[in-house]
């Protein structure tokens, strides 16, 4: 936002409305890819992974996440990317993970990891039909430091395209 006010005050007088946002043509088509992957699916909300993939493209650094099926797949990302993690599920909707159990942080060791990925597999039992069929466990490098911020965009009928950007996980009561 800070870049756009920037740009706005540079170019005033300029009557062209495009953005030197350095993204790549390749990365932006696997960005319009994610969306439609979203939209042909008629999603209403991107899940963890896919906002995480457009976060990256588009140049705004994200700790290291993958999808995990098992255990085994879990300690191969912590070999890749060492303790703490943080396991969550993600499905799209699913935007309250934590009042649901669905958000364990700071994992710290191997016993603590099998312990979560049996819990989160137990989280999942409890689910609505609607998310089971499109749940996925996500483990992620987890961050100890800083302020967790929730970041949104929707096209309102209204006003127009609106953005949503503040303080996210418990400071705006959701953990995302």
């Amino acid at each position: 936002m800070w870049k756009w006010k920037k740009w706005q005050k540079l170019n005033s007088a300029s009557t062209t409305n495009n953005i030197d946002c350095q993204i790549t043509a390749e990365d932006s088509q696997k960005i319009k890819n994610v969306i439609a992957k979203a939209v042909n699916n008629n999603q209403s909300t991107l899940d963890n992974l896919g906002a995480n993939e457009i976060l990256s493209l588009s140049g705004i650094p994200t700790p290291p996440t993958q999808t995990i099926s098992n255990l085994d797949e879990a300690k191969k990302f912590v070999q890749e990317n060492n303790y703490p993690v943080v396991l969550k599920l993600s499905a799209p909707g699913l935007l309250h993970k934590a009042d649901l159990g669905g958000v364990i942080k700071d994992i710290s060791n191997d016993e603590e990891l099998g312990k979560s990925i049996i819990d989160l597999d137990q989280k999942i039992t409890k689910l609505s039909a609607g998310f089971k069929g499109n749940i996925v466990k996500q483990i992620q490098k987890y961050i100890p430091s800083g302020t967790e911020v929730i970041i949104g965009i929707k096209n309102d009928p209204t006003f127009g395209p609106v953005l949503l950007f503040g303080a996210g996980g418990k400071l705006s009561g959701t953990d995302c």
